[in-house]
């Protein structure tokens, strides 16, 4: 299960990145799609407060659009690798506690005659296992609080 939530990730990496090639390919031909005009246009539309079809300035403003999408881009990426990150995290988490619980059930099953002597130990790793579930299910609701925005607000403007 761990390898597939590598490979997931890597082939979200690999989607995100597979967009930017393209994007990288696309800048060369801006040029030869923008020879129709007489006026030079940017690749992404916005104000600023100068003249942009100047020589010098058109090409500091193509460049700082163009580093501006590729980095916002990254972000995007990082925002869901980290998010992928923290729910393998918890998905690890509960498969330890699982196998502590397998653990004690084949404790219990093993020895059924030694059941009095094996119920301290049984009883402390319950407890231990119970205080295990109770920081995961914190550690889930922590992130779920600190990032359900910034999840909705990438959802709501991709």
């Amino acid at each position: 299960m761990e390898e597939n939530c590598h490979l997931d990730l890597r082939n979200l990496i690999k989607l995100n990145v597979n967009f930017i090639e393209f994007f990288g390919y696309f800048c060369p031909e801006y040029d030869a799609l923008n020879k129709s005009d007489d006026v030079v246009k940017l690749p992404l539309s916005g104000w600023f407060p100068f003249n942009t079809t100047e020589s010098p300035i058109f090409e500091i403003i193509f460049m700082y659009l163009v580093l501006g999408a590729l980095i916002n881009g990254l972000a995007n990426i990082s925002m869901d690798a980290f998010m992928s990150g923290i729910i393998m995290v918890i998905s690890g988490q509960l498969k330890i506690l699982n196998n502590a619980f397998l653990i004690i059930k084949q404790k219990c099953e093993m020895e059924p005659d030694k059941i009095k002597e094996v119920q301290n130990e049984v009883k402390d790793s319950l407890i231990q296992n119970v205080i295990h579930h109770k920081n995961i299910i914190q550690f889930a609701n922590d992130m779920t609080d600190l990032f359900t925005t910034c999840i909705m607000g990438q959802f709501v403007v991709s």
